[in-house]
C-alpha cells in the first residue's frame, strides 16, 4: 500500500494540449508541483504527452492538510 491510498484524491479530465505542468498549474496554482502530480499518477509514462480525456488524480491541499491533521492527532494520543 501506498501513502496516497489513504488519502482522498481528488481528479481533473486531461485537455488538448495538457502537459502535468499545465495541470499543475491549474489545481496546485503552480507548474513546479508536476512532479508530485506524475509520482500519484503510475500510468502516465511522459508528462509532457497525455491523451486528451485522461484522468489524472492529485491530492488536493485541503485534502492533505486534514491527513497531516489526522496523523498528527493519532501521534499525539499515543
Amino acid at each position: 500500500a501506498t501513502a496516497y491510498e489513504k488519502v482522498q484524491r481528488s481528479e481533473e479530465q486531461v485537455k488538448p494540449g495538457d502537459t502535468l505542468a499545465t495541470i499543475a498549474q491549474r489545481v496546485y496554482g503552480t507548474t513546479t508541483a508536476w512532479r508530485s502530480i506524475w509520482r500519484q499518477n503510475d500510468n502516465i509514462d511522459n508528462p509532457d504527452i497525455i491523451p486528451p480525456g485522461t484522468s489524472v488524480f492529485y491530492i488536493s491541499d485541503a485534502a492533505l492538510t486534514a491527513a497531516i491533521k489526522d496523523a498528527k492527532s493519532k501521534i499525539a494520543t499515543k
